[in-house]
């Protein structure tokens, strides 16, 4: 918030973020994978790339919901800590709570409760752990990725923009690694160095 974009934490912070983005949409995809096995229906991306304008509404409405969710996932595990006193049994808690809604109607329940169970405490973890900001990532991350049509064919039209909006997220990963070391080497010091 202060603007010091280069601190290690705000690193460590954006490369937390990301890797936990990625985790949330492997764990969603495998369990697309097993309820498509056991019949359950594809899901397309929802993503609009009928124009500028209409993605430009898009990302933008992606952005603001990832911003509503992260603030109510805070929230909701903050007003649990007090409840409770226990920070873990909050996790535990704020991960059943949010997991509820989404098996109760499942078809595939099993499969579902994994899912959404892991999901859910993922983002536990990210506010314990870490905080805000890589929940934040994390969040804004998932939704992105989860809504975009995905494939290495670079003859579909729409391949390049998707190509390029995951290279985002890598070179969001690569600046958090960058920031984190704090001028050290990544691999530490170089033999010639010495």
């Amino acid at each position: 918030m202060s603007g010091r974009v280069h601190d290690p934490l705000v690193g460590r912070d954006l490369v937390s973020g990301v890797v936990m983005g990625m985790s949330w949409v492997l764990v969603f995809e495998i369990g697309l994978w097993f309820r498509m096995r056991a019949g359950g229906a594809p899901q397309f991306p929802t993503q609009d790339y009928l124009g500028i304008r209409q993605a430009a509404g898009s990302w933008l409405s992606t952005l603001v919901i990832s911003i509503l969710g992260t603030l109510l996932f805070f929230f909701a595990l903050v007003l649990l800590r007090v409840l409770v006193r226990n920070t873990w049994l909050a996790a535990a808690l704020f991960t059943t709570l949010f997991t509820i809604p989404k098996v109760l109607g499942s078809d595939h329940l099993v499969v579902d409760i994994l899912v959404w169970t892991t999901i859910y405490a993922i983002a536990a973890v990210a506010v314990v752990r870490f905080g805000l900001v890589v929940l934040g990532i994390a969040s804004l991350m998932a939704n992105v990725l989860l809504n975009l049509p995905y494939t290495l064919d670079f003859s579909y039209w729409y391949a390049a923009q998707c190509f390029f909006i995951a290279l985002i997220f890598v070179a969001i990963g690569a600046w958090g690694v960058y920031a984190s070391l704090a001028g050290k080497p990544l691999f530490g010091q170089s033999p010639l160095e010495s």
